[in-house]
This record gives C-alpha cells, sequence and structure tokens, in this order.
C-alpha cells in the first residue's frame, strides 16, 4: 500500500486529519453553548428561553400521554423486574397476550408448574387464570372484577404486584391430580375491589362465575406495590383450583399464562420447551407487547410523538429565524470575513440542537411531574386511582424525541439562511 493512502485509516496522515476534525468539532460545539448562553442570559434571553419552553411543553406532553397511554394498555402487567418471565400461548389474534378473552390457554397447568419448578434456577412459579367474575359482598354491593388464579408460594409473596402472603401456599383443593382436596374459600381483594365492594378483611363474599357460585372470605385487602396500578384495579386474588372450578376450567386443568421468576435469564430458553407452542416473555417485553396491541394506548402514543414534534419544531423553528433576521447585518459581516453559508448554518444546527436538548431534559422532568399529578387528581376525584405509569426511561425517551426535532429544524434554517440571500454568490459554495 503506498505510503498515506487514503484507504488506510490508519496513517499518520489520515490519524491527524481525524484529530483535527474532531477538534474543529469540538471548537464549533464549545462555541455554540457559549453563544446559546450569552443569548439566553444577556442579549436574547425571551427568544431562547421561548424555545427551550415551546420544546419542554412539546416533551412535557409526550411523557405525560405516553404514561397515560402505558397506564391504560398494560393494567395487567404487574410489570415487575426483568428477573419475572410469562409464558404465553402463541396466538394469531391481534389481542394482548394477557388479558384476551377467548385465545388459546394451557392445559394441565399443574403438573406443567411442577416441571417448572425443578428447573435449577427457578425460584418460583405459578399458573394465571384470568376471568371475570361477579362478586357480591355482605353489604349487598355486587360487581364484575377480574379474578386471578394461582398458586401461592412461600418463595413468592406476591403476585403481578398483589401480595398473597395471607393465602394458604399450594394450591390444597387440587390434590394428588384431583380436585377432592380441602377448599380455602380464602380470596384477596385489591383496594380497588374492596372499594366497590364495600368490603373488608374478614368480609363474606359470593362470586359467581361460569361453573356457579361459591362464598368466600376476604382475607386481605391489598393496595399493590408502590407505583402499581393494580391496587386500584378491581381484582380479587384466588387459589387456582377453586377459580378452575368456578368457571368451568377444572376439566381439562386450564390456565392462560405462566409467571415465572428466576436468578437465571439464561433458563428462560428452557421455558419455550414447557409447551409446543409458547412463547417467553420478560416483564418489560410484556409491557412492550401490551403498548403495541392495545389500539388505544398505540393510538394516544403515535399522536403524542407527532404533536410533540409538531409544536416543537414550531417553537424552536420560528424563534430559530427571527434570530437569524435579527442576526442579518452579522451575517453579512461574516459572509464578508470569508465564512460562507454551510459554516454559518453549522453554528446554527448546534445552537438549535443545544436548545432542544436542554428542552427536551427539562420537558422530560416536567412530564414525569405531571404524571404524578396525574395521578393524585384521579385519586382525589374518583376510587380509581392511578391511571398513568411514570419511569425514568421517559427522560431518554423525551430527550430522543427532542434530538428529532432540532433536526427537523436544520433544513429550516438553511433554507431561511438561503431566502436572506447575503452575498448570494455563497450558496454556490
Amino acid at each position: 500500500m503506498a505510503p498515506n493512502d487514503p484507504s488506510d485509516t490508519t496513517s499518520p496522515t489520515n490519524v491527524t486529519g481525524t484529530v483535527r476534525r474532531l477538534r474543529r468539532w469540538r471548537g464549533r460545539i464549545g462555541l455554540a453553548w457559549k453563544w446559546v448562553r450569552s443569548q439566553g442570559l444577556e442579549t436574547a434571553p425571551k427568544r431562547t428561553w421561548m424555545s427551550v419552553i415551546g420544546v419542554a411543553m412539546a416533551i412535557a406532553l409526550l411523557v405525560s400521554v405516553t404514561g397515560l397511554a402505558v397506564g391504560i394498555a398494560s393494567p395487567m402487567t404487574g410489570a415487575g423486574s426483568d428477573s419475572e418471565y410469562w409464558i404465553v400461548p402463541e396466538s394469531e389474534s391481534d389481542s394482548s397476550a394477557l388479558v384476551a378473552a377467548g385465545d388459546p390457554q394451557f392445559g394441565s397447568v399443574h403438573t406443567a408448574n411442577d416441571r417448572l419448578l425443578e428447573y435449577e434456577h427457578v425460584e418460583s412459579s405459578t399458573p394465571l387464570l384470568m376471568q371475570v367474575v361477579q362478586i357480591e359482598s355482605d353489604s349487598g354491593a355486587s360487581e364484575y372484577v377480574v379474578a386471578l388464579g394461582v398458586i401461592p408460594d412461600s418463595a413468592s409473596e406476591s403476585v403481578m404486584g398483589l401480595s398473597t402472603a395471607a393465602m394458604t401456599p399450594g394450591d390444597p383443593y387440587y390434590e394428588n391430580g384431583s380436585y377432592n382436596g380441602t377448599a380455602t374459600d380464602e380470596v384477596v381483594l385489591s383496594n380497588g375491589a374492596a372499594t366497590l365492594l364495600e368490603a373488608e378483611e374478614g368480609s363474606d363474599v359470593s362470586v359467581s362465575g361460569g361453573g356457579g357460585a361459591q362464598s368466600f372470605t376476604t382475607i386481605d385487602v391489598d393496595e399493590g406495590d408502590a407505583g402499581s396500578v393494580l391496587g386500584t384495579t378491581p381484582i380479587a386474588v384466588m387459589q387456582l383450583s377453586e377459580l378452575q372450578t368456578l368457571t368451568g376450567a377444572a376439566e381439562h386443568d386450564q390456565a392462560d399464562q405462566f409467571l415465572v421468576q428466576t436468578s437465571s435469564p439464561s433458563a428462560a430458553d428452557d421455558f419455550e420447551g414447557l409447551y409446543d407452542e409458547a412463547e417467553v416473555y420478560s416483564s418489560s417485553e410484556m409491557t412492550t407487547q401490551q403498548v403495541l396491541d392495545s389500539d388505544l394506548a398505540l393510538a394516544l402514543s403515535l399522536t403524542a410523538i407527532l404533536v410533540s414534534i409538531f409544536v416543537g419544531t414550531l417553537f424552536i423553528g420560528t424563534t430559530m429565524v427571527f434570530e437569524l433576521i435579527g442576526n442579518r447585518s452579522q451575517l453579512a459581516s461574516l459572509h464578508a470575513m470569508g465564512i460562507g453559508l454551510r459554516s454559518q448554518l453549522t453554528m446554527y444546527a448546534l445552537q438549535t440542537i443545544i436548545v432542544t436538548i436542554i428542552g427536551g431534559l427539562l420537558g422530560g422532568v416536567i412530564g414525569l411531574l405531571g404524571i404524578r399529578l396525574l395521578n393524585f387528581a384521579a385519586e382525589q376525584i374518583s376510587s380509581v386511582g392511578a391511571v398513568a405509569v411514570g419511569h425514568p426511561v421517559f427522560l431518554v425517551y423525551g430527550f430522543a424525541v427532542a434530538l428529532v426535532i432540532g433536526l427537523i429544524t436544520i433544513p429550516f434554517l438553511g433554507f431561511a439562511l438561503w431566502r436572506l440571500d447575503i452575498g448570494g454568490e455563497r450558496i454556490r459554495e
């Protein structure tokens, strides 16, 4: 290879050129930052802060609506840590794997659950049967709630964010492969269900399903884990076999999915062999699937993104164009000094990116505070409780959308510079 061949990126000349370009860009970014700081504090604070606030409000709206969309889409995920895995049947429908009615179910789930517990790194496991049942309390109140059938495990004292610590472990009604053991007749109500039913710990309730009605005793009223919307969702947790008997799922020992907690993420690969047609998701993957499967949540999220980009671009684009017009004499001086269109556009583009980044970070914080305010208002106005989900990852989400806003604005700045036509020959550089 010839000395200083351009294709040789390791040659001294090319390395030196790369270092120079990096230094040049570092200098440009530093100059753009000083320019933004000077404008924000001294020369043009109104225009600069209007841009920042415009982007911040757009991102705050995006984060708040996204939190609401996630709250609407995944009230039943009980989003836990990535050590929790869901095993669900494969389905060709567009409905959610968690809450869809009429989707495929697993059979012989008690036997399959015993197999899961034999895996070395599995800490706890339970099948989950979800059915809508009617519950009538001894106060006379009657409501339809979501019933969860589980196998309580002393190794895990909660399922999907709701406590099962007060329940008898092991599903004793299912004994030796048949449904002739000792029924516990116990139920745990979420705070939302207890409020609707006017029930409390110790209250007797009658649960009606497709297979008849049965009397249960409320052994606990649980508010759910901190930050979980499950505590305010009307839910009743009971022994799997007893819910199966009530709803007719005992004939084939059926359940909708499995929830497995493991200390080894690699063990998830083994879970796919539990059934021929099964899919395995972590809790975060399941929450994502819920949002994508929910038409309302997806529509809200996409609308929020489009509105945020439009509003943010409108604010930053308008104020930056005003900045260009206000600095027309300065631009003419720069052109007379030999600084062409590309260099000028680069500086204004860097300023725009810096302003949108500041606005994006500020908007992400405001959006998370907005989610808290929204949940507080919902709790005060109605018994629904928390309706939105907040997560620090939304800050990264807002930052990314703000960066997109900045990048979209750059072509408009280039067009504005061209229309100002300061030293017409420069557009041919």
